[in-house]
């Protein structure tokens, strides 16, 4: 079997950011239209050439490709961001330079007796007139500052972070290809989920229908969508495991849609875990950075860092955006920060290099002046410093913050488990019920409601011994408990066993007389009992005594 390998459209986007980064505008140019050829109208390839245009000062070509995009997605944030940055750069030009850059034509030399009009003309190539006629132009402007620079190493955030790296975002703000090589400029601070890999993931498909997923990862990794999530209900925890394979698969905006839902969610259940809030926000920051809405990113950082201050990853992404919309000395402070939680973070230090030269020529010999203060790092937070081994006391604490934790994520679990087994009852699907409730009471099995509500559910099914089993380990549970003799009467009624249920059902009336559903049972029972065979009169036989002879 042979294999044959064709490019896409997401290898062409990606090489073409990677020669963005690099600076070689023709390669990048070439890459974006092809493309285009494979994919007429491609959004993310008019905003890469709109980028290389902007770079090779084509600002005409560049807004042009730009208000397409507009003109099918009017709120794309970063095709916005980039035509008023266009717009402004035409405006601060000198009145000379206003027109369109010149444009030099490049006849091609060659023998022209023989030439006649039926023969093919030399054909004439406009060049920018700034630009070099042949290899790559080495500079032609500042790059673009979506640019997050080089992260060779992966930063230490917290085992259960967010979505893979946004910090590699195009400098349109596009969304990425995974499949793209690394190079000297790429940014790629956080390569892969919490729970999931770094592996590449463009091929991956999710079945919303279904409980898992398949993803093409190098192998089939198969990822389960109903995994657990720290305290999050199961569909809380389902939607944000649907925002992390949509985000490994590109899909930023399905997946900011699903961190979205899962945080309003959060808010509704009432439930307390500042931890999981933390993730979602983190996670939808990393969404809006790869669609170039950097103020939102900021927004949800800090409001994880209000939540849990000095937490890395946050700090890193909104760095990023800081640096994005250019307010370099909030980028400055929170790149020095995230170095003095870890000072091995790459993309930090390549960040705090790139703001330094800028605001050495924006502010001058000053600058450190004008910044904000640095807050300090405690000590606890540091991870690149060496930990002490935790006291007796310390461990204890841990151990008994660990047993709550565990406590109350199982009561999470089983509070919606009860819940999911409740609604199932009210659409008549009592098997799928019966399931759930089991699940229950493998949780908490001291739980007389959960027992109660499986033997209903038995009931309706006709499974009348194990109705009855459920009703005697309430009972045993709670001694007085009417719904457990009512149900167990029913039971015992299934069962033929008709002297039992009116003795139960007796039980209801004395507890509530005004129970009338038990009355009309127990009228109901009391008739089957006189019809039924075993009380039917027996034929009385004299007995004598006869005296022995």
């Amino acid at each position: 079997m042979s294999i044959s390998v064709l490019p896409s459209v997401a290898t062409y986007q990606s090489q073409a950011e990677a020669k963005i980064n690099l600076k070689h505008w023709h390669r990048a140019m070439a890459d974006c239209q092809h493309m285009l050829q494979l994919e007429p109208g491609n959004k993310n390839a008019l905003l890469c050439r709109a980028a290389v245009y902007d770079h090779m000062g084509e600002f005409q070509m560049a807004s042009e490709d730009l208000r397409a995009v507009l003109k099918d997605e009017p709120a794309n944030a970063a095709a916005t961001q980039l035509l008023l940055k266009i717009q402004k750069k035409v405006s601060e030009r000198p009145p000379d330079q206003q027109h369109d850059s010149r444009r030099l034509f490049i006849h091609e030399a060659g023998d022209e007796e023989g030439n006649s009009s039926q023969e093919k003309q030399p054909t004439a190539r406009p060049v920018q007139a700034s630009q070099p006629v042949g290899g790559e132009e080495k500079s032609v402007g500042p790059a673009e500052r979506g640019d997050m620079g080089n992260s060779q190493k992966k930063p230490h955030g917290r085992g259960s972070g967010g979505p893979p790296s946004e910090s590699s975002s195009s400098p349109h703000g596009g969304k990425k290809s995974k499949g793209g090589s690394a190079d000297k400029y790429r940014v790629t601070p956080e390569s892969k989920l919490a729970n999931g890999s770094s592996k590449s993931s463009e091929s991956q498909r999710e079945d919303p229908s279904s409980g898992r997923a398949t993803a093409a990862q190098n192998g089939g990794d198969a990822v389960n969508l109903d995994a657990p999530c720290g305290a999050l209900p199961p569909p809380l925890a389902r939607l944000k495991n649907e925002g992390n394979l949509l985000f490994k698969t590109g899909q930023f905006a399905d997946a900011l849609d699903k961190y979205s839902q899962a945080i309003q969610g959060y808010a509704d259940s009432g439930i307390d875990s500042p931890q999981d809030l933390c993730i979602l926000y983190s996670n939808r920051a990393a969404c809006f950075l790869k669609d170039g809405n950097s103020q939102d990113c900021i927004e949800d950082c800090t409001r994880v860092l209000e939540l849990q201050p000095f937490s890395l990853k946050p700090l890193l992404r909104r760095a990023m955006a800081y640096e994005s919309l250019e307010r370099y000395r909030r980028a400055y402070v929170d790149y020095k920060t995230v170095l003095q939680i870890d000072i091995s973070v790459q993309a930090a230090q390549d960040g705090v290099s790139r703001i330094t030269r800028l605001l050495m020529e924006q502010d001058g010999p000053e600058w450190r002046e004008k910044l904000p203060d640095i807050p300090p790092v405690p000590l606890s937070a540091q991870q690149h410093r060496k930990v002490e081994p935790a006291s007796a006391e310390v461990l204890q604490a841990r151990a008994e913050k660990a047993a709550r934790d565990a406590e109350r994520r199982a009561e999470v679990l089983f509070s919606a488990l009860k819940q999911e087994g409740n609604d199932l009852v009210r659409k008549a699907q009592y098997h799928q019920a019966v399931g759930k409730y089991t699940e229950c009471l493998k949780m908490k099995p001291d739980q007389c409601a959960v027992y109660t509500n499986r033997a209903l559910c038995y009931l309706k099914q006709e499974m009348f011994t194990e109705a009855k089993q459920d009703c005697d380990a309430a009972l045993k549970l709670e001694p007085t408990n009417m719904k457990a003799f009512y149900r167990r009467a029913l039971a015992h009624r299934g069962l033929k066993d008709y002297l039992a249920s009116r003795s139960d059902l007796q039980e209801v009336l004395r507890l509530d007389p005004s129970v009338q559903e038990a009355e009309k049972e127990l009228e109901e029972v009391t008739l089957l009992l006189r019809q039924s065979p075993q009380d039917k009169p027996r034929k009385v036989v004299p007995i004598r005594e006869v005296e022995a002879r």
